[in-house]
């Protein structure tokens, strides 16, 4: 077989989707089937002569399944004809010693079967409790997790010098140990993806825990080399490995600098206030567009960066035609005058108020800035009598709700249903409202929706009511433009109240221009739905890429 197209193609590899880690998992693969390297000629003489100390196989009917791919001079062995596993000390918890003493031992975990042992996070134990000189780690032993989560079982590391005096092991760990195999070749043979899926499907699940026994070690198959070709093949995978290691900090690098970059474009756009200062700052995110957003996650911060420039007044031009936005402030005031039943009066700021903030730092002239309890309405859900739920009726929607695929950005169904009458209107939570979770881990989800029509919600979800001299869509936007888990007042359970909304300020624009900014918005956030699925295309060409050179290495 040939290395050449992995080789020629590793670097574009490194660039699919998970990239990196998907090469270090190949290396291991190849290496352990034969495919990395050549074997020499010698090598094969040396096993015909006798002389190589890798064990010889002599079973045919059982290992059948391995001839048509097996190198030659390559042999099929269980891992417990080619290695010894010893296992660890058991203890109770009240034999676990607070601090070593002159008749304890450092005893290793399966915590500290990391990539490399863990040697920082030892406990200690009474050295009688180990009553075999085989318990002791040495150098070159290979430590294995017996019991783990399922991704973990059988995790392995490579004892490459003991720091202590004596080291043991404890019960869920044991040591494989081997003088005729390289140590660094059976860590490949352990790590490599076809032997970790073997361990995941012997292992036995309890709720928490996967185990995997000794005796199910031992029986496991394994191809195993000429020594001098274990050594060639340990050495091609530390180069590799290597390669991957540089690779992978080019690559955080870049990212950083990416993010730098992003964070940068997008700051000075989003801050600038003169028109000199816009126009340069999107002509250096034009010049640089496809460096600046090569990734579906910057497209993210793309869209935000949309809606900060919209609800600051800076995506489209003003307009001195338009009804000035006190104007609108006083109409909304009628609105609310006329119907109280939406929030308190007592919460309505006065208009002095407004013409304070009109033309406020970082907002146009003709616009005004004003807070949520002015203009909106604040309300949340309530615990309805569960013998009032129906088939079919007016959405009762909990927070779990929020998450069916119909409900992304708008409200229109629910796993639950009230039949209303006079009695509930007041819990009603009424059309052009825009809703989101108040409570607990789901505000980090930051889902906000739409409610066009009216519905109920219980007491885990709360609402911001729009008036109808307000645009929706524009409210929409600047509510979107913020992390609701920046207004959580909880302690130990977040939380979201009335007294965190009611303040926050909220800019006011001319009305006709509200629906100049939403559509600009539709328009960009349009490009954006474009420009997302040419990245992920981009991104399964690696991955084909990668799959490709993959299927063309394993059939060699």
């Amino acid at each position: 077989m040939t290395t050449k197209p992995f080789l020629e193609n590793f670097g574009y590899m490194a660039d699919a989707p998970n990239g990196i880690a998907k090469l270090r998992q190949l290396i291991l693969q190849l290496a352990v089937t034969g495919k990395l390297v050549r074997p020499e000629g010698k090598d094969i003489l040396q096993m015909q002569n006798g002389k190589s100390s890798a064990p010889i196989d002599n079973g045919v009917a059982s290992h059948n399944k391995w001839q048509h791919s097996l190198n030659q001079g390559w042999h099929i062995v269980t891992l417990g004809e080619a290695i010894e596993v010893v296992r660890g000390v058991s203890f109770s918890s009240s034999q676990k010693l607070q601090s070593p003493n002159a008749t304890s031992v450092p005893c290793l975990r399966t915590t500290n079967v990391q990539d490399s042992v863990d040697w920082f996070d030892l406990i200690h134990i009474p050295r009688n409790l180990v009553t075999r000189r085989d318990q002791l780690v040495r150098s070159n032993d290979i430590l294995i997790s017996l019991a783990n989560s399922r991704e973990l079982v059988g995790k392995v590391s490579l004892v490459s010098e003991v720091p202590h005096d004596e080291v043991a092991i404890g019960a869920f760990i044991s040591i494989i140990r081997s003088t005729t195999i390289e140590p660094k070749f059976l860590l490949s043979v352990l790590r490599s993806p076809s032997i970790r899926q073997t361990m995941f499907t012997t292992a036995s699940q309890t709720v928490n825990i996967a185990n995997i026994s000794v005796g199910k070690i031992k029986e496991i198959e394994i191809a195993l080399p000429p020594l001098p070709e274990q050594h060639r093949i340990v050495a091609k995978v530390d180069e590799l490995m290597k390669l991957c290691d540089e690779l992978e900090a080019q690559k955080k690098q870049k990212a950083q600098q990416r993010t730098v970059l992003v964070k940068s474009a997008l700051s000075d756009l989003t801050s600038t206030s003169e028109p000199k200062g816009m126009a340069k700052s999107w002509q250096r995110i034009s010049d640089h567009f496809n460096i600046i957003f090569d990734t579906p996650e910057t497209v993210k911060d793309l869209r935000q960066a949309i809606l900060q420039l919209a609800v600051t007044g800076k995506l489209v031009p003003q307009d001195p035609k338009d009804e000035p936005a006190e104007k609108l402030l006083e109409r909304i005031n009628i609105e609310r005058e006329s119907n109280n039943k939406v929030i308190p009066h007592s919460e309505l700021q006065t208009e002095s108020s407004w013409t304070l903030a009109a033309g406020a730092k970082g907002i146009p002239t003709t616009w005004v800035n004003t807070t949520l309890a002015t203009i909106c309405g604040i309300k949340s859900g309530n615990t309805l009598d569960p013998t009032l739920e129906c088939k079919t009726g007016i959405p009762y929607l909990k927070v779990a709700d929020m998450n069916i695929p119909a409900n992304r950005t708008e409200v229109t169904t629910s796993t639950r249903f009230i039949k209303n009458t006079r009695d509930l209107d007041k819990f009603l939570i009424p059309s052009r409202s825009i809703i989101f979770p108040k409570r607990g881990g789901a505000i980090a989800t930051n889902k906000k929706q739409v409610v066009r029509n009216p519905i109920f919600a219980d007491l885990n979800i709360m609402a911001i009511c729009c008036p109808l001299q307000y645009s929706l869509e524009f409210l929409s936007l600047w509510f979107n433009s913020f992390d609701l888990s920046t207004l959580n007042s909880g302690t130990s359970v977040p939380q979201i109240n009335h007294k965190d909304l009611a303040p926050l300020t909220v800019p006011v624009p001319p009305l006709a221009e509200q629906h100049r900014i939403v559509a600009k918005v539709d328009e960009l956030m349009k490009l954006c739905d474009e420009l997302e699925p040419q990245l992920r295309h981009s991104q399964s060409s690696a991955d084909q890429l990668f799959d490709a050179v993959v299927a063309g290495m394993m059939k060699q």
